[in-house]
């Protein structure tokens, strides 16, 4: 690793620690959900989903604000699901969901409150819609690409959003004239400009903000794979540096076009599901609800947890 890139990462971890120590309810969650799935591999479903539910109740029990978004959450991705509920339990909602979801929305209730609150309001407001937005194509992106997984696609397309929003916070001039310059150049990002401007990268606080909050190696190597030479990347990493592309070429231009060069095998896609996927991405941006699980006010969250029965629940 050359001394560029050692500052490059070592700023990063500066600023991702703008955010704060992860707090204990949160790593305790992220890492029991993530020991579960080890330890129950391969079992039958009902232990997962049992350990799981074990874990992630001890948040939603304690707070109105999780329950709330855990419900706004399968509203937008499990609506059927969530209609046919008999009781709408907490621990019916949790088992709508894979371990690997379930730790993201955990998690991004978290960071994205933390990251609004830091960032410079105006800011914020330009921000905001495309994390909601890419967060979206994240999910769909993991949803058809197996090795990234639903979960993890919804990390790798917030953390974009999250990592800018502390770049900001920290350089509020200079982020504004790199926003300007995007915009002109009608690019989605810059990494030797952001290296220029700022000494790190936005794929690199990226990184350190999943790794600071016991996501583990796997998706912080990933969300870091554009950062690594072609040539160094193992299959693992080229998938998540080809999707991380894909995710940006969506992002900038609105839209999927069917033409576009990509490493279909790489990505396990087919050409003929392509025409699929280009009706997802429309529909996301053609939505004004992508997201909108997230960043509620605290009355919405508490109003919206009342639909959530207490069941006869055991930890």
């Amino acid at each position: 690793m050359s001394a560029i890139d050692e500052l490059a990462w070592e700023l990063a971890q500066r600023c991702a620690a703008a955010l704060g120590t992860a707090p204990g309810y949160l790593t305790e969650a992220v890492r029991g959900i993530r020991n579960a799935v080890k330890l129950f591999s391969g079992r039958p479903g009902d232990d997962l989903q049992s350990a799981v539910f074990g874990v992630a109740a001890r948040i939603f029990k304690g707070s109105a604000s999780y329950r709330g978004a855990l419900y706004l959450a399968a509203s937008e991705y499990y609506p059927d699901r969530l209609e046919a509920l008999p009781h709408c339990s907490l621990r019916e909602l949790v088992a709508l969901f894979s371990p690997e979801e379930m730790n993201s929305i955990i998690a991004l209730v978290y960071l994205t409150k933390k990251v609004s609150m830091l960032c410079d309001d105006s800011e914020w407001k330009i921000l905001e819609p495309r994390l909601r937005k890419e967060l979206a194509l994240g999910r769909l992106l993991g949803q058809k690409i197996g090795r990234i997984g639903t979960g993890a696609g919804m990390l790798l397309g917030a953390s974009n959003g999250l990592a800018l929003g502390l770049i900001a916070s920290f350089e509020l001039k200079p982020f504004k004239e790199y926003r300007r310059y995007l915009g002109a150049q009608n690019l989605y990002s810059d990494l030797d400009f952001e290296l220029e401007k700022f000494g790190t990268t936005h794929v690199h606080i990226a990184s350190r903000i999943m790794q600071n909050h016991s996501f583990g190696l796997e998706v912080a190597s990933g969300i870091a794979a554009p950062l690594l030479p072609k040539l160094e990347s193992d299959h693992a990493s080229a998938c998540w540096r080809e999707c991380s592309r894909l995710l940006a070429m969506i992002s900038l231009k609105q839209s999927f076009d069917t033409r576009e060069e990509i490493n279909l095998e790489l990505l396990g896609l087919e050409r003929g599901n392509l025409d699929a996927l280009a009706s997802d991405v429309a529909d996301i941006f053609a939505s004004a609800e992508s997201s909108s699980w997230l960043l509620r006010q605290k009355d919405e969250y508490e109003s919206i947890s009342a639909r959530i029965t207490e069941g006869k629940e055991q930890l």
